[in-house]
């Protein structure tokens, strides 16, 4: 029963190290092309932006939290952030109650 418990606990560590590992390679990858020369073409998707910008509170995305320049690129790290916090609840509880 010993062995079960380290090996499920060095998956658990393996798998939070992952998420957080995959995290931090889009924020870099954003930050890579937030600091380059590149935007996107928001032309044709400026009706879907302008209906999302809408639904944010003024000043979420550009003052409050704003680690890049693109406004799309903070909103897209937020959600991932969330969605890997929310992930990491979610394996540890089901650990929990897998020991139990």
């Amino acid at each position: 029963m010993e062995n079960n418990w380290k090996k499920s606990g060095r998956s658990l560590v393996k798998d939070i190290c992952l998420s957080i590992l995959a995290v931090a390679a889009v924020i870099v990858v954003f930050f890579l092309i937030d600091r380059s020369s590149w935007e996107p073409n928001r032309s044709e998707s400026e009706n879907l932006l302008r209906n999302l910008y809408a639904l944010l509170p003024d000043g979420l995305f550009t003052e409050t939290f704003a680690p890049f320049d693109m406004v799309e690129f903070n909103i897209v790290t937020a959600l991932i952030i969330i969605a890997t916090i929310m992930s990491i609840i979610w394996q540890v509880i089901s650990w929990i109650q897998g020991e139990k």
